[in-house]
C-alpha cells in the first residue's frame, strides 16, 4: 500500500540514486582532466615549478571538496529518510 511516507521515500531514493550516478560520472571526468592537466604542466619545461605546486594544491582541494559534498548528501539522505519515517 502506498502511503505518503513511502512515496516520499521513493522520491528520496530516486534523488539519491540520481545524485550518486551524476557525482560518480563527474568525479571520473574531473579526475581524468586533473590528472592530464597536472601531467602536462609538470612535463612542460617552460612552466615554472611553483605553478605545478599551485595546480597540485588546487586539484587536492577540488578532490577533497567532491568527497565532502558526497558525505553531506549521504548524511542528509539518512536524516530525511528518518524524517519521513522509513529510516
Amino acid at each position: 500500500m502506498l502511503t505518503c511516507a513511502s512515496v516520499a521515500q521513493l522520491g528520496l531514493d530516486l534523488a539519491k540514486a540520481t545524485f550518486d550516478n551524476v557525482a560518480a560520472s563527474v568525479d571520473t571526468l574531473q579526475t581524468i582532466v586533473e590528472d592530464q592537466l597536472t601531467a602536462a604542466v609538470r612535463g612542460t619545461a617552460w612552466i615554472p615549478g611553483p605553478v605545478g605546486d599551485v595546480l597540485g594544491s588546487s586539484v587536492g582541494l577540488a578532490r577533497c571538496t567532491r568527497g565532502s559534498v558526497r558525505a553531506v548528501v549521504d548524511r542528509c539522505y539518512v536524516e530525511l529518510s528518518r524524517l519521513v519515517g522509513n529510516g
